[in-house]
């Protein structure tokens, strides 16, 4: 379990989750993911200065996959399926709530099963 300001949320469960759950869910995916973007951000920073064919980039380059496991392993614990860097879905009755990083911002909206892609999502209240 993970609590967060006195709320307890199951961990390695299969959910299928509303609104209010998702913006329940909010505040713990920001904080790790954030924390999880300042560390690799740290790696490419120590990796400009490697040069490419050095076997120290090779292993600085690990450290930086190793955390986008963990962020990934942390997301599927809370019940979310993470579908690429930065981006998870939390799966729903009719589709799946999408939560993703576009250019620095954070957004999430409702991707409904059965419609095409640029028509599929909607923001959720702040």
């Amino acid at each position: 379990m993970v609590a967060q300001h006195n709320k307890i949320f199951p961990i390695f469960t299969q959910r299928v989750f509303s609104e209010d759950d998702v913006l329940e869910m909010l505040p713990v995916l920001q904080r790790v993911t954030v924390k999880t973007i300042d560390e690799v951000s740290e790696i490419q920073k120590r990796l400009q200065f490697i040069p490419k064919q050095e076997p120290l980039y090779t292993r600085v380059s690990a450290e930086a996959e190793k955390c986008l496991e963990k962020w990934s392993e942390k997301m599927q614990k809370l019940g979310m399926e993470p579908k690429g860097i930065w981006e998870v879905h939390f799966p729903a009755q009719d589709g799946a709530y999408v939560w993703k990083v576009v250019d620095g911002k954070a957004r999430c909206g409702f991707l409904k099963s059965a419609i095409k892609p640029k028509d599929q999502t909607h923001e959720l209240a702040d």
